[in-house]
């Protein structure tokens, strides 16, 4: 009798084990690249991935930030009124997340490790989106290929996605980086004394900056 109730709970451990997986979704590592997360100092970043290829400051969705490029493919964006990281991105196909995770992951695999998603169109190209449990409004996003869902990048980001987030941004931080970049444009057009037809129009702004 013994034996047969073991056998039933081994059996039992087994079948459930795959759910478990599923169950257990993001964590929060998975929101740190080479131990850094969102929010470290610009110096501990640096100490994490090494001397840059070169650096350039711009504007998205009205923030004010400074993106690193570094070899393998990687880019770290600062928030440059905080000086602290804002969003971390790869492309590198060596690059290896929990699990095993890496470039040409199914999407089966992705969604296995950290749950079901569906995929989100954002800039043009399709994300699996996951929020970090433990720190609101991070997040991490998975590119995903067009035809068979397997992972093409990761991104770990703070920054807002859409222009409503972007003003929610500005609201939480008191910051209004209008003037800042390619929003110049819109704060002269408030100026009724001043003709801006002849303005060229703002380029448009993608996520991330990784070249193809």
């Amino acid at each position: 009798m013994f034996r047969w109730v073991c056998r039933g709970v081994l059996l039992l451990c087994l079948l459930l084990a795959p759910r478990a997986a599923i169950a257990a979704g993001v964590q929060p590592d998975d929101f740190t690249m080479r131990g850094i997360a969102v929010g470290a100092t610009e110096k501990e970043m640096l100490a994490a991935f090494g001397t840059p290829d070169f650096d350039r400051e711009y504007t998205r969705w009205g923030v004010s930030l400074k993106t690193y490029t570094f070899p393998g493919g990687f880019e770290v964006t600062l928030d440059r009124r905080t000086l602290s990281v804002a969003e971390m991105k790869t492309t590198n196909h060596d690059y290896t997340a929990r699990l095993g995770i890496r470039y040409g992951a199914t999407s089966y695999y992705i969604q296995k490790i950290y749950g079901q998603a569906k995929r989100q169109k954002i800039d043009g190209l399709a994300y699996y989106v996951y929020e970090n449990p433990a720190a609101s409004h991070t997040r991490l996003l998975l590119e995903a290929d067009f035809d068979d869902g397997s992972l093409r990048s990761f991104c770990i980001t703070s920054l807002p996605l859409t222009a409503e987030e972007a003003d929610a941004w500005q609201t939480a931080t008191g910051e209004d980086d209008a003037t800042d970049g390619e929003s110049l444009q819109n704060v002269l057009a408030g100026q009724a004394e001043i003709d801006t037809s002849a303005l060229p129009a703002p380029p448009e702004v993608k996520l991330g900056g990784l070249e193809p």
